[in-house]
């Protein structure tokens, strides 16, 4: 039998209208902070107790509201930004006053405290259930205060979709530091579990926000961008080619402040990169976009986190020209020049000479009978090495060769045998960290004085979760400060320290969020052994060629590194006899 169609009940309305805002604390976040803001306030807290789930509150010194509007705040499709349909596209704020908070109130408990500026009182009102109580009289100063306590707890499908407590309180965090880079002329603090952890007070300086924020290092490395064309503007930060990272944690796209995800604008701070940064590595940005209301749509999405430009070819080109006047010509001259090695007398390196390795290998005999075995068209045969040339001091130099500093040749049996010099070594550094999270006593060299490593608070929330972990591939670290760590130890294969940057391109991966906390940790090692391993590019000794392929054929799996790509290929004699027309079909004399 058909079903009838019906209407859905209110509360049901609600809760699927809620699904489109509210995915997790961090999207509460969002809306709350919006919400602050455009109620013009200048000092603004966020409270956390269990990741943001039990609770996440907001408290501001705006504008307040009024006591016969706190009812008409948590209903929905009640605002005081817009009057009629038009007013949506020339709208100018975040928001408005109550957009979320019905969402808000369906799913959670939601409690809203606020004054109004010549108000005798402030007002309370809490929410259960959807279902708003009575309004009474509280004491506060002026502004807001919004608290939503126990999300998605009468939403248990919904509930049992979040991460755990450490993992939500990173994406909390993440939305935290957009907001605080868009609006440096707020001060921002954070009460995590009833302890302030930070404060960011107001300035005019976005450097000094972005230094307080991501790091002193950071902002010193970065200059001014401004651009405008018919209509369309631009003005931010951006960082020299001299500092780049592995991931674009780094990279902040606000449109009127507002963080927006925009492919096309991805691809212009791509573009003005590709000459002077390698693949793989990304800058960091920030990038303030002013654009004419009638030619953005800022509705396409609930959040309003994607928006869709009406010219996007204009805004690729804006974004892509000004951000390559800024790192080109004299400010990239002037930063080299103020650098130390490049200073008269410094140590630069002259034209042509030799790079020192930095790699650590444990001491090794060279590969043994039977100790390697094939990796071509699928074979796992032992390869016959038998006959490969005695170790004498006449042919020990000749036994292993460098090809374009990439790739390590060697005989072995009547074939030769090519090695991809970076991927041997990550799978050796793998193997390694692997055995050490099975048990082994980790291995660390110690730092002459403990590096400090400037950090975002979210990163700082990754390392809290990750220290047992790093502890095991034999890091040192303590807290520090803030958003500092002290780095006292690295593990002793860790030979390019590089500032910590290895250390971040851990923390980073944890920010991703994807696959379960095994997964996380496998990432984890394998971004760590990538990091730490001798690059492309590095010129090795032949004892250092050596010990790499002995070390490597110890492995439990030496023909693949750990992203999945072959270390080794292996060309028999019959091969090159077949390349070079040696062999002949025999045929019959006629």
């Amino acid at each position: 039998m058909q079903a009838r169609i019906e209407a859905l009940p209110r509360e049901t309305v609600d809760r699927i209208a809620a699904g489109e805002v509210v995915e997790r604390p961090a999207s509460v976040l969002k809306e709350l902070l919006e919400n602050s803001l455009d109620a013009g306030a200048t000092r603004i807290t966020l409270e956390l107790a269990g990741g943001g789930i039990e609770l996440l509150r907001v408290s501001d010194d705006g504008h307040g509201i009024d006591r016969e509007e706190l009812a008409l705040a948590v209903r929905r499709h009640c605002t005081s930004k817009i009057r009629e349909l038009r007013d949506i596209e020339g709208v100018g704020t975040f928001g408005f006053r109550g957009e979320a908070l019905a969402a808000l109130a369906s799913v959670s408990i939601l409690e809203i405290l606020s004054r109004r500026e010549k108000g005798e009182s402030a007002w309370s009102l809490e929410v259960r259930d959807g279902k708003p109580g009575d309004t009474v009289p509280a004491a506060r100063e002026r502004g807001t205060t919004v608290s939503v306590r126990d999300l998605f707890g009468r939403v248990p499908v919904r509930r049992k979709f979040l991460k755990t407590e450490s993992g939500e309180k990173r994406q909390v965090l993440r939305v935290w530091e957009q907001y605080l880079l868009a609006h440096p002329e707020v001060t921002f603090a954070l009460v995590d579990e009833g302890v302030e952890k930070a404060r960011y007070t107001a300035t005019v300086d976005l450097k000094q926000r972005v230094g307080d924020l991501l790091g002193a290092e950071l902002s010193r490395q970065m200059v001014d961008i401004s651009g405008e064309e018919e209509g369309h503007r631009i003005e931010g930060l951006c960082s020299l080619p001299l500092t780049s990272r592995g991931n674009r944690n780094h990279q902040f796209i606000f449109l009127g402040r507002r963080p927006i995800q925009d492919d096309r604008v991805s691809h212009a701070i791509r573009q003005a990169y590709r000459d002077v940064l390698p693949p793989g590595r990304f800058p960091s940005c920030l990038l303030f976009l002013e654009v004419e209301p009638g030619l953005v749509d800022v509705n396409v999405h609930p959040t309003k986190r994607e928006v869709r430009f009406r010219e996007s070819s204009r805004i690729h080109s804006l974004v892509s020209h000004a951000i390559g006047r800024a790192i080109s010509g004299g400010a990239l001259g002037r930063r080299l020049a103020d650098r130390p090695e490049m200073q008269l007398g410094g140590q630069r390196a002259e034209s042509g000479a030799k790079p020192q390795s930095n790699i650590d290998f444990k001491p090794g005999p060279g590969p043994r009978p039977g100790m390697v075995r094939e990796y071509q068209s699928g074979s796992r045969e032992p390869l016959d090495i038998r006959e490969a040339p005695a170790e004498t001091e006449a042919n020990r130099e000749a036994e292993f060769w460098q090809l374009d500093r990439t790739f390590i040749l060697t005989r072995i049996g009547e074939g030769l045998v090519i090695v991809d010099q970076h991927n041997a070594h990550e799978r050796i550094l793998y193997d390694r960290a692997l055995a050490n999270l099975d048990g082994r006593a980790p291995e660390s060299q110690s730092l002459l004085f403990p590096h400090s490593l400037e950090i975002s608070p979210s990163e700082m929330e990754a390392w809290r979760e990750l220290d047992d972990f790093l502890e095991t591939l034999g890091y040192r670290i303590s807290e520090f400060g803030e958003n500092t760590l002290a780095v006292e130890a690295i593990p002793a294969g860790l030979r390019r320290w590089d500032g910590g940057e290895s250390l971040r391109e851990l923390l980073a991966d944890s920010l991703a969020e994807k696959g379960g906390r095994s997964e996380r940790r496998d990432r984890a090692l394998a971004t760590y052994a990538c990091k730490a391993a001798v690059k492309a590019g590095q010129i090795l000794r032949a004892e250092e060629m050596r010990r790499l392929i002995a070390e490597l054929f110890e492995t439990r799996s030496p023909y693949t590194c750990p992203h999945g790509r072959p270390i080794i290929i292996r060309i028999g004699r019959d091969e090159l006899e077949k390349r070079f027309h040696r062999i002949v079909p025999d045929r019959e004399d006629a």
